[in-house]
């Protein structure tokens, strides 16, 4: 089942933990309470309202496509979201690539575009790299950074994906690439093989802390599922790891489900980082909601529970070096701190503003900013189903600071 914002929807039993990106529902009262009861100091505007402030692009097959509204994007069959072509990961550097470190330079910005490739982003430019032979036939997501290198992992769902077959082994299959952004491809870490894990069985999730990875590992058999875990480190530097010469590079053992959980369960937003905190103060208290934390340049997010969760009402936060953002499913938008290197946007107390409300049945999903623009996943979705999907890109400059 599937979950826009990647939240961790998690079923624990004696001998296994199920985790799954699913089990959401849109919470209309909860989307309602929050644009009613929310009194934020500053800036509270809508986007929509402010002239050339944003622009619309949707996915197809071929790439991505301008358009002057989500619903009016080319209609799509609903698919399985492992398998449907959508935003799964996003992820913002912190800090220029050190060979281009100049005033003119910001950090860089990147989404993975499952089933079709890897959008890399400058400032208000956009570069969708598509590459069939790592994306069409795997679930790609799980973006994270290894210094200023965006790494990710490729998965096959074998309930939704028709690719894998009863002789199908991981004896050549990919679990994490990297993008390299000089040559703008995408080139292979480490395999399945270099991890041990053999026949149809498929790494459905990660954690990295920054030294090293733990692993779920989901094993199909006739009679039930199977899960195991297992914890792995590179001997050197990750960048230097190679599928075909992977032999004594990597250090591997086996880890309990409670190893897996304690990195993966959400936890009370009373422990979120103190920035996220004063950033979302102004909520009234008795307002429920989850958070999924991700630090930009950094590892795999966290996921903070604000109050009771029976309605999955949420969103996701980026907290850079000089700024703190966090964007609800609704649009609803919170920023503090300064842009890269330019505007100070505010002081301790949030600005807010509300992207464009979008038709009933899509939401809004992970997010990325580079410079001044800010890039937001939106999607259409019905149960664990996508169809349309797209991006839209706002203009900071002139949302926040518009006469």
């Amino acid at each position: 089942m599937k979950n826009f914002f990647y939240t961790t929807c998690a079923i624990f039993t004696a001998t296994a933990l199920v985790l799954t990106t699913g089990c959401e529902k849109k919470n209309k009262s909860g989307e309602q309470k929050l644009k009613e009861d929310l009194s934020v100091p500053g800036t509270y505007s809508e986007v929509s309202e402010i002239p050339d402030t944003h622009i619309w692009y949707s996915f197809s097959e071929d790439g991505l496509e301008q358009v002057d509204l989500p619903q009016n994007a080319a209609q799509k069959l609903l698919k399985p979201w492992t398998e449907a072509i959508r935003i799964s990961s996003t992820a913002t550097a912190m800090y220029p690539p050190l060979e281009e470190s100049s005033s003119t330079k910001v950090p860089p910005a990147y989404a993975i575009v499952n089933h079709l490739g890897i959008l890399a982003i400058d400032s208000d430019n956009m570069n969708l790299i598509q590459d069939p032979a790592t994306f069409n036939n795997c679930t790609a997501g799980n973006l994270v950074f290894f210094g200023d290198t965006p790494l990710f992992s490729l998965y096959k769902n074998s309930f939704f994906n028709n690719s894998i077959s009863t002789s199908a082994n991981n004896d050549q299959a990919i679990f994490l690439e990297k993008y390299d952004r000089a040559s703008k491809i995408c080139i292979p870490l480490v395999s399945y093989k270099n991890l041990a894990i053999e026949g149809k069985s498929q790494i459905t999730d990660f954690d990295w802390n920054g030294v090293d990875w733990i692993c779920s590992i989901k094993t199909v058999t006739p009679e039930r599922v199977l899960f195991n875990y297992l914890r792995w480190t590179p001997n050197g530097s990750i960048l230097d790891l190679s599928p075909i010469s992977n032999s004594n590079k990597i250090s591997i053992k086996e880890a309990e489900p409670d190893d897996f959980r304690k990195q993966k369960m959400p936890t009370d937003f009373s422990n979120a980082p103190d920035k996220l905190q004063k950033l979302l103060a102004v909520i009234p208290d008795d307002f429920s909601y989850y958070m999924i934390c991700e630090q930009a340049g950094g590892f795999s997010p966290k996921t903070y529970t604000h109050g009771s969760q029976e309605d999955g009402f949420g969103g996701t936060a980026l907290l850079g070096d000089t700024y703190t953002i966090a964007i609800f499913q609704d649009g609803t938008t919170y920023i503090s701190g300064a842009l890269y290197n330019k505007h100070i946007i505010g002081r301790e107390a949030a600005v807010a503003f509300r992207l464009p409300k979008l038709p009933s049945g899509y939401s809004y999903g992970n997010f990325a900013i580079s410079g001044s623009y800010l890039y937001v996943a939106w999607e259409e979705s019905d149960f664990y189903q996508t169809g349309r999907s797209g991006l839209i890109k706002v203009n900071l400059d002139k949302v926040l600071y518009a006469e």
